[in-house]
């Protein structure tokens, strides 16, 4: 956590399994090193790995229950130096030549982590408390590169996930509170607006990115709709009615196909105040 007015380090914590630092220096704002954080006289198991604990999927704060939600990861991988390695002729994705430090030398020996080996990979929502610099509470996903978060001002969390679900959850005690299947993995993360006084949340599905690239596997096109204007809006695939404390939801799930290999979605709810 770093001070907004003037830059200055406040406090830094692991927030998921972290084995290549024990944690951050509070006078210099350094990481405080373990063995496992350098490789170059072995291949080492490091986790997070260079996707990092959490990427670039957004966050959320909500100022009444003062927790921030990571959407955030576990995965380990192992780094050494290749010594075959050439520029953009293998490594990460398509043969596109990213060097990652992931390579290994079988000419020296291998460093297990039986730790991230065990926990690893899997995705993960955290509440967690800046201010006591703990975990408040934690939803475990079964894939490990979901959705950003949205906290709205009723009190929940939401966040779509690689296995195709978008969910709502209580803020405070992170109990789920609704959920729906949405056709396709999701790494967006929501938005919410007003129009003539009626909430919507709108949802961008599909799946891609960085993992994609590496696994081949990029399931969205970017191009975005506009929900209020009927020329442009995808045919209803179905309209749901749910209710919860404040009130009630109607989900209308659109779909527009892209290819025949990639589809493009946009979930909008509305919500209706009591």
């Amino acid at each position: 956590m770093i001070d907004r007015t003037n830059g200055q380090f406040i406090s830094g914590d692991p927030f998921v399994y972290t084995s290549w630092a024990k944690s951050i220096d509070s006078t210099t704002g350094r990481p405080i090193e373990t063995d496992f954080a350098r490789f170059d006289k072995s291949n080492t198991d490091i986790s997070p790995t260079y996707d990092g604990a959490h990427n670039w999927h957004p966050m959320a704060y909500n100022p009444n229950t003062n927790l921030v939600y990571i959407p955030a990861a576990e995965r380990v991988a192992p780094y050494g130096h290749d010594p075959h390695w050439e520029h953009g002729k293998s490594g990460f994705g398509s043969g596109n030549g990213w060097n990652l430090g992931t390579g290994t030398d079988p000419t020296k020996p291998f460093r297990k982590d039986t730790i991230a080996a065990r926990l690893a990979p899997k995705g993960m929502l955290i509440a967690w408390d800046p201010v006591t610099r703990q975990e408040k509470w934690r939803i475990t996903h079964p894939a490990d590169w979901n959705g950003g978060v949205l906290a709205t001002a009723s009190d929940i969390v939401w966040q779509g996930t690689a296995d195709g679900r978008f969910v709502a959850y209580d803020a405070a005690i992170g109990t789920k509170i609704w959920e729906t299947n949405v056709g396709g993995g999701v790494i967006a993360p929501p938005v919410t607006y007003m129009v003539d006084g009626r909430q919507y949340i709108t949802l961008l599905v599909g799946w891609g990115s960085g993992v994609g690239q590496k696994e081949n596997a990029h399931l969205c096109n970017p191009v975005a709709y506009s929900l209020l204007h009927s020329r442009v809006m995808p045919p209803f695939l179905c309209i749901i009615k749910l209710t919860f404390k404040r009130f009630p939801i109607y989900h209308l799930l659109l779909r527009k196909k892209i290819s025949s290999m990639a589809r493009f979605y946009l979930i909008n709810i509305v919500l209706f105040a009591m």
